[in-house]
């Protein structure tokens, strides 16, 4: 459409590669705000005798890496169809009666292994989350055979740092 009304082809690729970045963006930006969501939900359940929960946060890092994984998502997934969409012949689209300039039956076939090639990795990823939250669920229900909270007594007083495990009078220092 906007090369029948007269962009140049480094207008088209520049609009929807710009379209594909913006999109990409704010892809990563919802990937962190539930990554910051999440981590808050797990220390909110997490045990409070755990060390050092106060260390456990998003740095700086993981905001850049994110961020160019974000940025190279949008470059590769935008360029390849917007150099394909800048590449139509607008005579010819017209003259086969497609407002969308379909192109060439390769052109079209490829279009179909992409999408085909999308859902079954889509499938992939839906299959792999189930199977993890699955064994999460199986993790915390399994029985470790002891209780944490009756394991061990730590005694205070003249042998401050000696651990006496429930039950028994031996006594290892630590």
């Amino acid at each position: 459409m906007r090369v029948a009304v007269g962009a140049t082809r480094g207008r088209v690729i520049r609009l929807l590669l710009t379209e594909s970045l913006v999109l990409s963006l704010l892809g990563g930006a919802a990937g962190l705000v539930l990554a910051n969501w999440g981590m808050g939900a797990l220390l909110r359940v997490m045990p409070s005798d755990i060390t050092r929960q106060s260390d456990i946060h998003i740095d700086g890092l993981a905001l850049l890496f994110t961020f160019a994984l974000a940025l190279a998502t949008g470059v590769i997934f935008g360029l390849i169809p917007a150099w394909s969409a800048a590449r139509v012949d607008l005579h010819d689209a017209l003259k086969e009666g497609s407002g969308r300039g379909a192109g060439t039956t390769r052109q079209a076939r490829a279009r179909s292994v992409l999408v085909i090639a999308e859902i079954a990795l889509s499938l992939v990823l839906l299959v792999g989350a189930g199977l993890l939250m699955g064994t999460f669920r199986n993790l915390v229900r399994t029985q470790t055979g002891f209780e944490r909270a009756m394991c061990c007594r730590r005694s205070s007083g003249s042998r401050a740092g000696t651990i006496r495990p429930t039950g028994s009078t031996r006594t290892t220092r630590t």
